[in-house]
């Protein structure tokens, strides 16, 4: 029996929006694991969303979209892997709720720690997912439509 020594690369899966796409028009990547710098925490995704913001990237309609391409995928959930310098060790194992605009089609991104709020493990990660994009839509509009309308 021969032992294997060369080094294994963790990879990652991700949806990458290429350009302006039908959504058939997604790719599939795989590309090595990134690891956490200063400050950042590495997640592994339990939970991301389809929204109006994604389809709106998707047609190039969104405002403050980055270019093309890129990973779609707005709000996530997901499980702290790995904890960059800086940044408390014991994140490391807690589940987290973040939005960033994009990256969450991914099985793993790299997100500042602020941004990684730490959520319950009791609670399912598809239903906290829901509330994030669909809680923020909904303080807009009590905030900024409703006030400016009252005010």
């Amino acid at each position: 029996m021969t032992e294997n020594t060369e080094p294994t690369t963790a990879t990652l899966t991700e949806i990458v929006l290429p350009g302006i796409a039908e959504p058939d028009g997604v790719r599939v990547k795989q590309r090595a694991i990134p690891s956490p710098g200063k400050g950042q925490v590495l997640v592994q995704m339990e939970a991301t969303g389809v929204s109006f913001a994604e389809n709106a990237m998707r047609r190039g309609r969104y405002p403050g979209q980055p270019k093309f391409p890129f990973v779609l995928g707005y709000d996530q959930v997901g499980t702290v892997t790995a904890a960059g310098p800086g940044v408390d060790r014991q994140r490391v194992g807690q589940r987290v709720a973040a939005v960033t605009k994009t990256g969450g089609w991914s099985t793993h991104q790299v997100l500042d720690a602020r941004d990684a709020i730490t959520v319950p493990h009791e609670l399912d990660p598809a239903a906290i997912e829901s509330v994030l994009v669909n809680g923020i839509t909904a303080w807009q509009m009590l905030h900024r439509a409703i006030v400016k309308t009252c005010g």
